[in-house]
């Protein structure tokens, strides 16, 4: 009973490591274009290079996509981890 309890324990264990996604952060470029042709946009939004640098209070887009398999990722958390002192980023 153990041994068949164990056996069920590793298997379910590797299932779920081999269907854990794997994604990759990416930095996304908008133009006045995309501005005004895609909702997705709010009426805060602006233009962005797309750079993997940027500079202080500068805006960012990113996007998180799959590169372990097929499957769309439909919603992602975002969390800082860490910040310099004194920053008010949220």
């Amino acid at each position: 009973m153990r041994k068949s309890i164990l056996i069920l324990l590793v298997l379910f264990l590797c299932v779920s490591v081999a269907n854990a996604q794997r994604a990759k952060i990416e930095t996304k470029a908008v133009t006045p274009g995309m501005l005004a042709s895609n909702t997705a946009f709010t009426s805060d939004s602006t233009i962005a290079s797309g750079l993997t640098n940027v500079a202080n209070k500068t805006w960012c887009y990113v996007d998180v996509v799959n590169i372990s398999g097929s499957a769309t990722i439909t919603g992602a958390t975002w969390t800082i981890l860490t910040k310099p002192s004194g920053s008010s980023a949220t």
